[in-house]
């Protein structure tokens, strides 16, 4: 019996366990490898952000906070405020939004865009209008941090890396629960089963029970941390927001910007083809008006999901980057506004962004740890009415998922304990990544990748085959880099006798020729 019969009949016995052990191992250690770095600055940098209000009120305490005042001290007005702000900058400076705060030891902030594009916070004592001090709002420690977590600090093409590594993340997840499973046909194969490093071993293999264990332990975490970060993603996550639109499921027409509200010019009627109709708010009361154009009400976003999302300064007919900024002449006062914004039910706590177009409104968008208390209320800027608003009973089935899930994920819902539970998930995926890599080194000979050898049965990959189609089809762009692995795997990283085997084949030569 030659070499080709004998491999002919153990493919038709089917795969063997220690096969079927090696065909996860080496997808695990695909995934592993790329995965692993990324995955030590995921979990360094989410640790860091579910602490972000502790971080800053450290780090930034001078800034943050004024000494308690006096009983019944009063604010000043935030028109007297914005006037204090605007006269340490330059003069073609321009206010993008407010941060209104009703806490008494808190400092006023005011957002600007300065000559040089770049934005700056200024932070003020409410009751006397002294400037404590300036923060570049893109510099400040806790914001480059998110950006490292969700591009790299590298734009578009470092969230496509990004999306990439979750994706993949679920693969290594996977394969990492199948490799731990329980086989009594072979019981003696690795760590299967155990829920616990066995403390007799030492080096490489002690290094892989801790890894095998903290997987186990923390994979439902993992997975939750994976899916509910991907809506915010850039490729996959917008495509299946405006899918969940299209389905009734998702936020409505204008969650996410003013969309179609706009301001009235003084004079001048409401833009005919844009009218909206007014329910009065009872606070408390969960109906709210419904624009009447194209029959969509106005929401907004998860709170938690804005720190995922473009600054309501920089979003059509609110603030733009790109737009000449209007004249102020005939403008609301901010102190209207707010006016305007308490008798609507919220004194403080929202992020109150300032038009920058001639048909811009003002936007309060109210974001409590609770998503159910979410609330969005767009304002004329010109007669300060209240055009429409928006609260978490608008959204659809999906977009509330996404929103309880994204406020889970950032440590927002339930105070100190989410904060914890995301930073113990967080640490324990650095630890897996810190621990796989420990032990690739370890087994790794001199300049070689040292990937787990192929198994030989072609049956060994059929059900992965059709689990990583399936998911390289819900996660498209995870599926192409799926295709470029398979094919690395089947050419540049394949024995040396698959090469010879391929040119003879091609050369119309056989190995007995």
């Amino acid at each position: 019996m030659n070499t080709h019969t004998s491999t002919d009949q153990a493919i038709a016995a089917g795969p063997t366990p220690q096969q079927r052990y090696r065909m996860l191992w080496r997808w695990h250690f695909y995934a592993g490898l790329f995965v692993m770095p990324l995955l030590l600055l995921l979990s360094i940098t989410g640790t860091l952000y579910v602490f972000k209000p502790q971080i800053e009120a450290v780090l930034y305490k001078d800034r943050l906070f004024v000494a308690a005042p006096a009983q019944n001290a009063a604010w000043l007005s935030y028109d007297e405020l914005a006037r204090a702000a605007q006269a340490t900058l330059p003069a073609q400076a321009s206010l993008l939004r407010v941060n209104v705060d009703d806490t008494a030891d808190r400092s006023a902030e005011l957002v600007y865009k300065l000559p040089s594009g770049r934005k700056t916070s200024v932070y003020l004592n409410p009751y006397n209008g002294k400037v404590l001090g300036r923060l570049d709002v893109d510099r400040r420690f806790m914001q480059v941090v998110r950006n490292l977590h969700r591009d790299l600090m590298l734009g578009s093409w470092g969230g496509i890396l990004m999306e990439l590594a979750a994706t993949w993340t679920l693969v290594m997840l996977a394969t990492g629960i199948a490799l731990w499973w329980p086989d009594k046909s072979h019981p003696g194969l690795n760590a299967k089963g155990r829920l616990r490093p066995r403390g007799q071993l030492q080096g490489r293999l002690w290094w892989r029970d801790l890894h095998t264990v903290i997987g186990i332990w923390f994979a439902a975490g993992a997975f939750f941390f994976v899916l509910s970060g991907m809506p915010w993603s850039g490729v996959w996550g917008a495509n299946f927001k405006a899918l969940a639109t299209s389905m009734s499921f998702g936020y409505p027409d204008g969650a996410r910007q003013a969309g179609h509200i706009h301001s009235a010019q003084p004079g001048q009627a409401r833009l005919a083809d844009q009218p909206f109709t007014q329910t009065p708010w009872a606070t408390g009361d969960t109906a709210v008006p419904q624009s009447s154009h194209a029959g969509h009400a106005i929401a907004t976003p998860s709170a938690a999901a804005m720190d995922n999302m473009p600054d309501m300064a920089d979003m059509p007919g609110m603030s733009s980057s790109h737009t000449q900024h209007t004249s102020t002449l005939g403008r609301a006062s901010l102190d209207k506004i707010i006016a305007s914004i308490r008798q609507a039910g919220l004194a403080g706590g929202y992020e109150l962004a300032v038009p920058q177009t001639p048909d811009g409104v003002f936007s309060a968008s109210y974001y409590p740890e609770d998503p159910r208390g979410q609330r969005t209320l767009h304002l004329d800027q010109f007669s300060g009415e209240l055009i429409a608003q928006a609260s978490y009973a608008q959204y659809g089935l999906i977009a509330r998922a996404i929103s309880f899930g994204t406020a889970l994920h950032m440590g927002q819902l339930a105070g100190l304990a989410n904060q914890i539970i995301c930073a113990v998930i967080a640490l324990a995926l650095g630890g897996l990544s810190l621990s796989g890599l420990i032990m690739w080194w370890s087994r790794r000979p001199r300049g070689a990748l040292a990937a787990p050898v192929r198994a030989a049965s072609a049956k060994v990959a059929r059900g992965w085959k059709l689990g990583l189609s399936v998911l390289g089809l819900v996660f498209p762009l995870m599926g192409l880099s799926l295709v470029l692995v398979a094919l690395l795997d089947w050419w540049v990283f394949a024995p040396k006798s698959t090469h010879a085997a391929l040119r003879q084949s091609l050369s119309g030569s056989s190995p007995g020729r």
